[in-house]
């Protein structure tokens, strides 16, 4: 066939049709269905169709159109339940084998969740120290969880994210000074021994 632009005389019949709409391609459908099941495809076309877009990058409008075209989805306790758990563990394709500290995988379990809600709501969603008031405030350990395990409300505060960077950079000060006077006392340093959660407090440090 010759080369060329080639204008279309005929509107395609099933433009802008749905199942519901055509008998026609429902019942095309239910065949194509019914001979796809069961079926596998093979390693090589598999690896095809996932990185057919590799590399491409998409533009503005179909950015916005995908956006669009989510609106509005809303998803059942159920089904959100099912996902998370297809995506847990060994099934999530960025599994490393559960290299994952203590300390971060727990940030993201439900009784974290419940806990920090508790405490927002207790303090009104406050920063108990500049007392702005927002929804996205972070929940702080007065005493370092790393060393206290302590999830108790009375050791949780709830902060704003700049005075929360400020807190840590204070504790952080504090940790090194507690780690050089173990040094000059020649004792043998382990994060568990170092009784910091008891400790800190008293210690006054400057903040910039």
């Amino acid at each position: 066939m010759p080369k060329g632009v080639y204008i279309r005389t005929k509107q395609v019949w099933n433009k802008g049709l749905t199942k519901k709409d055509s008998k026609i391609l429902k019942k095309q459908g239910e065949k194509h269905s019914k001979r796809m099941k069961g079926r596998k495809g093979n390693r090589k076309s598999i690896d095809a169709m996932r990185n057919i877009n590799k590399g491409n990058k998409r533009t503005k409008k179909i950015r916005e159109n995908i956006s669009k075209g989510k609106k509005g989805i809303k998803f059942l306790a159920k089904h959100k339940e099912n996902i998370a758990k297809s995506m847990t563990g060994e099934k999530n394709p960025n599994w490393l084998g559960g290299i994952t500290p203590e300390y971060s995988s727990r940030f993201n379990k439900n009784i974290w969740k419940n806990i920090r809600k508790l405490v927002l709501q207790r303090d009104n969603y406050i920063c108990q120290k500049c007392r702005v008031k927002q929804k996205n405030l972070d929940v702080h350990h007065k005493k370092p969880w790393r060393f206290s395990k302590n999830d108790n409300s009375d050791n949780l505060i709830s902060l704003c994210r700049k005075c929360h960077r400020k807190e840590d950079s204070r504790l952080q000060k504090i940790h090194k000074i507690l780690i050089a006077k173990k040094k000059k006392e020649g004792r043998k340093i382990v994060p568990e021994y170092i009784d910091f959660a008891e400790r800190y407090q008293s210690l006054k440090v400057e903040e910039k």
